[in-house]
């Protein structure tokens, strides 16, 4: 695939199923930072809060006994140098992050790492970034499957934070000239995690009587937009299950679906596919929980 032309925009799943099992993986699991730019909590703009990313990388050949090129390469030292050295451009007092005109979106945050792993966009698009006199971090690395999530704890009024995840599957071939990786297919994914929200739900007699708490997970897949809309997506969440009354978790995840699909800011994008996991861990005594889990999308 040319390095000018779009790869096609696919679920999490997909990509991952194509890229097919690795013959080996170097992963970075939460790497801590501050930033400043993306909407926190209460959706306000360039207020400075934690993040954590992590990243895995699969590769199309074996780490080699007899030569350490690759493995030097792709040492997870240097990676986690290079996601740190994208995170320090969106820190606290940055230029970049000076008013709330400009305040980076957590799609850019999360650009910005792709593009100094691999010298593109997400979206397989050459752009007119600078990668340096070495190209990127991974020039010339056979590249299988690539998948980088940055997540905000603390930018959730009632869950556990929301996170972006970006994957891709490369071809065995890189594009010469700039040794960035070529990009078959892409999938990104909004998530919203373990959102804890009183609600009357329930069969029994006594279950009808008081609230108790749900938890809800919901990933949003093909999200193509660059805007933050995490806080906004939170509030139709929550509004929903506060206002609802359904004896059964299978008819509440339905009913949610068909909230999130046909809300103003969602029924414009026809491609997208929201997973909902719902538990309630009051419901039986002896099992943590019981849980329900639908997908749905508008086609």
């Amino acid at each position: 695939m040319d390095v000018d032309d779009e790869c096609p925009l696919s679920t999490s799943w997909a990509v991952r199923v194509a890229a097919g099992e690795p013959f080996a993986v170097v992963r970075v699991k939460n790497l801590q930072a501050v930033i400043q730019g993306p909407k926190d909590a209460w959706g306000r703009k360039n207020k400075a809060q934690p993040v954590l990313v992590s990243a895995e990388l699969a590769f199309h050949k074996p780490f080699d006994t007899k030569s350490d090129l690759l493995i030097g390469t792709v040492h997870y030292g240097n990676l986690s140098k290079v996601i740190l050295a994208s995170l320090e451009r969106f820190g606290p007092g940055r230029a970049a992050a000076s008013s709330t005109s400009t305040a980076a979106t957590l799609r850019q945050v999360l650009e910005r790492i792709w593009h100094d792993l691999v010298g593109n966009n997400i979206d397989g698009l050459d752009n007119d970034i600078p990668v340096g006199e070495d190209g990127p971090f991974l020039s010339f690395v056979p590249l299988r499957f690539m998948s980088v999530t940055i997540r905000l704890p603390k930018a959730s009024l009632l869950g556990e934070g929301v996170s972006l995840t970006a994957s891709s599957y490369f071809a065995s071939e890189l594009e010469t000239t700039r040794g960035a990786a070529a990009s078959q297919a892409y999938s990104l994914s909004l998530g919203l995690h373990n959102l804890r929200v009183p609600t009357l739900i329930g069969v029994n007699s006594n279950e009808r009587m008081a609230k108790q708490f749900v938890v809800v997970n919901f990933d949003f897949e093909k999200f193509d937009m660059h805007e933050d809309l995490y806080d906004t997506l939170e509030k139709i969440i929550v509004d929903a299950l506060e206002t609802s009354s359904f004896e059964t978790l299978e008819k509440l995840g339905a009913y949610l679906a068909e909230r999130l699909l046909h809300h103003e800011h969602i029924k414009t994008r026809p491609g997208w596919q929201v997973r909902i996991s719902m538990e309630k861990p009051t419901a039986v005594p002896f099992a943590d929980c019981p849980v329900v889990e639908i997908r749905a999308g508008q086609d």
